[in-house]
């Protein structure tokens, strides 16, 4: 059972391949840089199973955030 279900998820996920425009070189490092550094602020919260939670919550946060600020940082990701 376990190997169908997988099967049919690999083929549904293969059904979207090459709908969406491949990201910038600005965006994945804007994601890679604001995932570590929302990462690292989010691992000075919390405590116990909170302080994994708030790390990862803080990773989630900066990645987004890098990813949309990462265009905008660098020149040749801007279309004239």
């Amino acid at each position: 059972m376990r190997l169908v279900l997988l099967v049919a998820a690999a083929v549904s996920l293969t059904a979207c391949q090459g709908q969406f425009p491949k990201p910038s070189t600005g965006s994945l490092i804007g994601a890679a840089i604001g995932g570590a550094a929302g990462g690292i602020v989010g691992w000075q919260f919390g405590g116990g199973i909170g302080h994994i939670l708030a790390t990862a919550v803080g990773a989630t946060i900066g990645a987004s955030a890098g990813y949309l600020a990462g265009p905008l940082l660098l020149p040749s990701d801007q279309a004239v």
